[in-house]
């Protein structure tokens, strides 16, 4: 029914184009057709035809001078190079797109703008940026008067529903489902009440819903119930477009009970679905579905010991994965040059209303005759000053410049101390990697494989150990790389909102539970019921990420049998989270370089742990970032106390 629809709106355009009168039509006849038409090609994913008749609706729409024309076909244009890869012409056309909007006051435009761009960083698996431009539409959404979201704003009402469709499947990805079933739920409530969609677009809404809701349902295991939900609301799904089905949203679907199979052990039903998914997914133009979907059929060849399949899909996910860092890169880049040309662009308008300033002057001189002698004298007095301006704004870019120079050399020297750490750091790892995956290779030859000797399981086990510790060194370590990469640059942005601290506290505490026992210590975390409803103004992200680098670093540094404290409390005024050890404690040297970058400590990890000797330092940052505090008490021998203090809302 829906593509029926699509080829009977898709014909009827092309008929009014391609009239032998149409070429006579007005420009803003002329914008408002090419736009429809290449709108409709994009639906059908014919982007070779859709990128022209964009690119002809935006030249007529800046012939029309019309704003709202010229944006939406901007955009258009924008959307249409995502969907072919080039991520760095999209990019910079819907920052375009968006910044008319805000200079014109089109609110509305701003809500699907921030939307697109939210579906950009989801095309380059950048979902931090995703949920950031989301929470931005809806914030451009919540300052529309009633009579705007009520009239002509339906597209912007779409825009708000399907971002909240996203945001259930980017939290679900972030492994936050109570947020992902807020959002896919609140999404559906909206689809339901809003009576002026057609029947076509809810119809469509449905499939996201129900594709979205297989997947997060897929994505949480431990839930005795999930499995079975998942694989119901994706046979529904699949009733519904069948045929027809939308290849993104076929690739979530195929995904979830490729996933939903795999889970009951179902592994020729999961490939079956994960093979579909894969396929959906590159007919989509959608690599990170596509990547995802690659990664869980590895997992299930891996689950039926076809260790060569699960090789060749690995090998394609981690070309596909290189695929979209480089996207990321070249999006980044796009970013930086559009903000460079956009201060260039206003430097040079800022030029040309001086010289517009000037000429009028002289005109106004010109019809002064009696004032001649006058206006020369204030001409030169003019001069005078626009030369001493110059000559000290010259000064002024001079002392930048030498400035510049100062901190690159800076930025130099902490760059090769950067590449040093990192190149030592990881080369002990990657080799205890190849050395212990090599003798797990001999131990399971295949005349071997089936006469091992329980010594020799024991020791297979005790290497496998040894593999994954490594491993998850090298990760923490990349991780916390990236991360201090991302704070020196502003990459990371924080999304301030009213936040309760205890919550926060109590999760984190449940996740070092296991880890603490296993060395023997107790992990005591009191929180008195009042402290449950003190709020502050933070990024919950940001401020998990910095509790799990206190509590992981307190069970690091704590002995076996020892204890660790952590506990909620207000004074004056001030919110303070705090995390105590029964450590060596920390020296008055140590303390003075506890929060610099790649400090290595006289204290060592109690359980053979490793430490990258950044972590601190991203917790100094983050919180820093957020307005807050933080701080360290300790002697020798007395253990060590971290504090994080927030100003209480």
């Amino acid at each position: 029914m829906i593509l029926s629809a699509q080829s009977r709106r898709l014909d009827s355009l092309r008929s009014v184009v391609e009239s032998p009168t149409f070429a006579q039509k007005p420009d803003s006849f002329k914008s408002q057709a090419y736009t429809l038409l290449s709108y409709e090609y994009s639906n059908w994913s014919m982007y070779d035809k859709a990128i022209p008749l964009a690119d002809s609706a935006l030249r007529y729409a800046r012939a029309t001078k019309n704003h709202l024309r010229i944006i939406k076909a901007t955009n258009l244009l924008g959307m249409c190079y995502a969907f072919t890869a080039d991520f760095e012409r999209s990019l910079r056309l819907q920052l375009q797109a968006l910044d008319m909007s805000l200079k014109y006051g089109e609110n509305a435009e701003a809500v699907i703008e921030y939307g697109n761009l939210a579906l950009f960083y989801m095309q380059v698996k950048q979902v931090d940026k995703a949920i950031l431009y989301i929470h931005k539409s809806q914030h451009e959404f919540d300052k529309l008067d009633s009579g705007q979201k009520n009239s002509l704003q339906a597209a912007a009402s779409s825009t708000m529903l399907l971002n909240d469709q996203y945001l259930g499947l980017l939290y679900a990805y972030q492994r936050q489902f109570d947020s992902a079933f807020f959002f896919v739920r609140r999404a559906e409530k909206a689809d339901r009440e809003n009576i002026k969609l057609p029947a076509e677009a809810h119809e469509y809404n449905r499939l996201y819903q129900t594709s979205f809701l297989a997947m997060i349902f897929a994505l949480q295991p431990k839930l005795p119930h999930n499995t079975d939900s998942s694989l119901h609301y994706s046979a529904i799904a699949e009733r519904l477009g069948k045929s027809n089905l939308d290849p993104y949203i076929a690739s979530i679907l195929y995904r979830a009970a490729g996933m939903a199979h795999a889970q009951r052990k179902n592994y020729p039903q999961a490939e079956k679905y994960l093979r579909q998914s894969c396929d959906a997914a590159l007919k989509a133009q959608a690599p990170q579905e596509r990547l995802e979907s690659l990664e869980e059929f590895a997992n299930v060849c891996r689950a039926q010991r076809k260790f060569e399949n699960a090789l060749q899909c690995l090998d394609t996910a981690s070309n596909l994965r290189n695929t979209l860092f480089s996207n990321q890169s070249i999006a980044h880049f796009a970013e930086e040059q559009y903000t460079v040309e956009k201060n260039a662009t206003a430097q040079q308008i800022s030029v040309l209303a001086h010289e517009n300033d000037v000429a009028a002057l002289w005109r106004k001189v010109l019809m002064g005759a009696s004032l001649l002698l006058v206006v020369m004298v204030l001409v030169i007095v003019n001069r005078y000053r626009l030369k001493q301006r110059s000559e000290a704004v010259l000064k002024e870019i001079n002392e930048k410049l030498s400035d510049a120079n100062e901190e690159l050399t800076v930025l130099n020297a902490e760059k090769n101390e950067f590449l040093g750490i990192a190149a030592h750091d990881l080369k002990n790892p990657l080799a205890n990697i190849r050395l212990l995956a090599e003798l797990s290779k001999r131990q399971t030859a295949p005349n071997t494989v089936q006469n091992l000797a329980p010594a020799t399981v024991q020791n297979l086990h005790e290497y496998s150990a040894g593999i994954l510790k490594s491993a998850d060194g090298m990760i923490a370590l990349v991780k916390n790389l990236l991360d201090v990469n991302a704070l020196e640059q502003g990459g990371m942005r924080l999304l301030k909102e009213t936040v309760a601290p205890a919550p926060l506290v109590e999760n984190v505490c449940k996740l070092y539970e296991e880890r603490a026992a296993a060395k023997g210590m107790r992990l005591h975390c009191a929180i008195a019921e009042s402290l449950h409803y003190c709020t502050i103004e933070a990024d919950s992200q940001a401020l998990m990420q910095v509790l799990d680098n206190l509590v992981s670093n307190a069970v690091k540094y704590t002995p076996q049998g020892g204890k660790v404290w952590v506990n909620v409390q207000e004074k004056s005024g001030k919110c303070q989270v705090l995390v105590r050890d029964s450590g060596a404690g920390i020296s008055k040297k140590d303390q003075e370089q506890l929060f610099g970058k790649f400090v290595r400590l006289s204290a060592r990890p109690t359980g053979d742990e490793t430490s990258t000797g950044l972590g601190l330092s991203i917790v100094k940052r983050l919180v820093e970032a957020m307005n807050g505090r933080v701080w360290c008490e300790s002697e020798l021998g007395s253990g060590a106390t971290f504090v994080v203090e927030f100003k209480c809302l």
